[in-house]
Formats: structure tokens, sequence, C-alpha cells
């Protein structure tokens, strides 16, 4: 079974997902026409008299805007027309204004400004900002002095957001704050900044980034699905992260936390890394990652939806997550060292062009570790192994030979479902 990432249709393993299941019920905001359609302006005056008789004032709320401009009337001159929020603005004034929170915003010109003190709350399916409506019309954040955070999904698919200005007040990010936004290309993290969330940035167009220094808490799944990220850095004074020629490490050196994905060509992990963090690889575009006789933890999803085509586990690593290399869509051989005695979930599920396996000194074997590994044909499961867990090889329907060893004495339920090309089983 698989899940939705915060807003596509990539899949992340269920226990990343977990804690956002509210925010991604957020309703997605689509842009309309109404931009082209306010280039063909008529004067404002005959629109006022004899369409909408509307009074002098700089925006007009009412279904009379929709039905006059429903068959694509353009909007008057000197106001431009938002179809959703069913509004005719006289340009240069404020599209709206209201409160969310503690914390006041104003739209005007593309431009959502949010001032106060405190935290801005987050938006879920059932309670949104009203800035929201305006989203198709923003092209630039400025969020003021005083405003302490920014709450899980606050400018959630701003699709044309393109610039951000932050407070030096901003001390944490929430997930999915800028999830969607994907016209934005750079962003300045205040020096406060102490924690990003979740998908903070999932979808964006960064190229670059620098962690300031005030940083102690970076979610692995920030910067999901931006793949033109090809570069890290820490700020001078950190005593959390540091960074090397663009990869997130722990300040001791000893984990390496995040590879951006936007990393091409081949990688070693330098000698003296020992863990790797949770989704450390994800999404990579590396397609060689060498690990070191040093490394002996690999966590969760480290090398999920990574286009390595090779894996090899030193005989130094004793324990790896769950669906460590789940979806990685060119992985070809796989070949695990004396030291690991166990596979987690879902370890290579869905690997479609695995083919070459070595299972090195492995003992246990979980469920779905080879699920859907449809390219894969002969399998010998080492000794030592006492059962082979519910769909360890469910579909791999090119399976043709299966060696089993002695110590086996259980066969879970669905452990080798539709393998239809199995011939030869010892």
């Amino acid at each position: 079974m698989k899940q939705a990432a915060f807003r596509s249709g990539r899949q992340l393993p269920r226990k990343t997902l977990s804690m956002f299941t509210a925010v991604c019920l957020v309703a997605t905001l689509t842009p309309t026409a109404s931009a082209q359609a306010a280039e063909q302006a008529i004067p404002e005056a005959a629109v006022q008299q004899s369409l909408l008789n509307l009074p002098a004032a700089d925006a007009f709320h009412s279904k009379d805007v929709l039905d006059a401009f429903a068959d694509g009337t353009a909007a008057p001159e000197g106001f431009s027309l938002d179809a959703e929020a069913g509004t005719l603005l006289k340009r240069g004034a404020a599209a709206a204004s209201g409160t969310w929170g503690p914390i006041s915003w104003s739209v005007a010109d593309g431009v959502l400004t949010l001032t106060g003190r405190g935290a801005l709350p987050a938006q879920t399916s059932s309670e949104t900002p009203g800035y929201a409506s305006y989203a198709s019309q923003v092209t630039r954040v400025v969020v003021g002095e005083g405003v302490t955070s920014l709450g899980d999904a606050a400018f959630y698919n701003f699709y044309y957001l393109q610039s951000v200005q932050l407070p030096s007040t901003l001390t944490s990010l929430g997930s999915g704050a800028f999830a969607g936004c994907f016209s934005l290309t750079s962003v300045n993290l205040p020096a406060k900044l102490s924690t990003v969330g979740s998908y903070a940035f999932q979808s964006c167009a960064l190229q670059s980034v620098v962690l300031p220094a005030s940083l102690t808490s970076l979610d692995a799944t920030a910067f999901y699905d931006v793949s033109s990220l090809s570069s890290i850095e820490v700020a001078a004074g950190n005593k959390s992260f540091k960074a090397s020629n663009g990869v997130l490490y722990s300040k001791d050196g000893k984990k390496l936390v995040l590879c951006p994905a936007g990393k091409t060509g081949s990688f070693a992990v330098p000698s003296g890394v020992t863990s790797l963090g949770e989704n450390a690889f994800m999404q990579s575009r590396l397609q060689s990652i060498t690990l070191p006789n040093t490394m002996k933890t690999i966590g969760d999803g480290a090398f999920c939806y990574a286009d390595i085509t090779s894996l090899t586990l030193p005989n130094s690593v004793t324990s790896i997550g769950s669906y460590i290399c789940e979806s990685c869509p060119s992985l070809a051989s796989v070949s695990i060292g004396t030291g690991l005695k166990a596979l987690g979930y879902r370890t290579f599920y869905d690997c479609a062009k695995l083919e070459n396996v070595n299972l090195g000194k492995v003992t246990d074997l979980d469920m779905l570790a080879f699920g859907y590994c449809t390219s894969l044909k002969k399998i010998v499961i080492p000794s030592g192994v006492k059962a082979i867990m519910n769909g360890t090889f469910g579909e791999c329907t090119a399976l043709q030979s299966v060696t089993i060893p002695g110590t086996v004495k259980e066969i879970a339920y669905q452990a080798f479902l539709n393998c239809k090309s199995l011939t030869s089983i010892t």
C-alpha cells in the first residue's frame, strides 16, 4: 500500500506522512483565465453605468460581478477581475484585507503583506485564511517584523509566488508552508530561524539554500520534489549542522543528513560518516553512491525514489530502516555485506529493474521486502532465515527460481503471491 506525498502523486512511506493528513486536505487553488480577460479592458464608466452601476470604491464583491463577466467580458479599465473570489478590484487598491489569528493581511498589486505579532496559524481543510482566495494573484509575500512562525500550509499552492521577504523575528516554518510554490526560485532564511518542518518547500524551484546559524531542526522532507536543488550551505556558527560540497551533515560529521536531489553523477560518502539520516538521498538524481567502511546504520527511506543503478552495503552496516530503496526505478543490482542481519519493511519494494541480489548473511526478511520487483528472476535465501514473511516476494512476476534453506520454519501468507513464472523451488 502506497501513500500520497504532501501534494503530488509521488509516494512516500506511510511513516513519514502520518502527521500531515489534515494539511494534505487543503483544497487546491486553481488559477483562472481572468488575467487574460483583464487585458481587453473596456471603459470603466460604461461598466459602472450600464452593467454594474458600481459606486466609487476600491473593490466590489458580489454575484453581479461574476454574472456580468460570465461570458468572458473583460474587467473595466482600471480594474482587474478575480472570478474565483467574485471580486472586481481597482488596480492599486487592496483586493481585500483581514486577520488570521493575531496577524493582519492585505493583498494589493500581487503583493500579500502580513503584519502583527505572534504566530501565523496553520490552515487546514476546515479552516483557511481569507488571503488564500487570492493565491492566483500573489507573486510576492512580505511577512512583517513581529511574526514569529508560519503555520502549516501557510502559502500552500501559491503557484505564481516568485519572492518572499521573511522577518528577522521568524523562528519556525511549519509543514508545507511553501509547498506547491512552483515559481519560488530563492529564499533568504532569517538568522533566528530554528525549525523547518516537513515538506516546507515541496515542489519549489529552489536551486540553493543557506541554512542560518540558529537552525537546530530540519526535516529531511523539507525539500521534497525540489529536483533543482543542488547545494545546501550552512552559515558560520551553526552548532547542529555543517555542509561540505553542498551536502548537509551533522556538526560532528558522523551523520549525513541530506544530499540535495539536484546533484548528479557519482558521490562517495566521506570516510568517518557512520550513519545516513532518514530520506538522506530521497529522490536523488545521482547514478552512483558509494558507502564507506565506517557506515553502520541507514535510516528509513534513505535512498527511496533515487536514480542509483546499484547498491553495495559494506560489512560494517549492521542496521537499516524500512523502505530504504523503495521505488528506485533504475536499481538493478544489490549486494549486502555480512554485518546486516535483517531487511526492513519494503526494503526494495517496487524496484522494477532489480535483477541481481546477494543477501549476504541476512537472517530476517520483513514483509514486502521485494514486493513488485518485477525483473527479479532468481533468489537464494541465506541459511539462518527462519521465516519468509507476508508478501516478501509478492508480485515478483519474473521470478523463476527460489532456493530456500533448511532453517526456514514458516512461509507466511502471500509470500510468493502471483509469482507466475516460478518453475523451480529448492
